[in-house]
């Protein structure tokens, strides 16, 4: 079945817990990889690379040098007037990463993270 509507285009407001966090643009979609920009609310931008189901997305971002946010499990859900996302997210670093591809788990903080979409 087709999801690029829920998966391409621009997430506005996104917010990571009470924190304005910019907007997210998906170019891309090919076999449920995604790939596309983030941009802070200081207009700064990184590229993202991730999946999506059409129901679901996840990806991550570099904030700076070998730092990363995961924006984890964000569940699409559609109002008719928008699309409304909402996951978790936590910053870690490339050996946390590295570890977790690795099975080992590390403490990572996690919080809400919702973007929305026109429809």
């Amino acid at each position: 079945m087709a999801h690029g509507e829920q998966c391409i285009g621009t997430w506005e407001k996104s917010k990571l817990g009470a924190t304005d966090d910019g907007k997210i643009k998906i170019d891309a979609h090919n076999s449920n990889q995604i790939t596309g920009t983030h941009t802070d609310t200081s207009g700064n931008s990184s590229p993202i690379k991730g999946t999506c189901n059409g129901k679901q997305q996840d990806f991550k971002r570099t904030i700076s040098g070998n730092k990363k946010i995961h924006y984890k499990n964000g569940d699409i859900t559609q109002t008719p007037q928008k699309f409304l996302i909402k996951g978790k997210f936590a910053e870690e670093s490339d050996a946390e990463s590295k570890s977790k591809r690795s099975g080992k788990k590390t403490d990572a903080l996690a919080d809400d993270w919702t973007a929305e979409k026109a429809v």
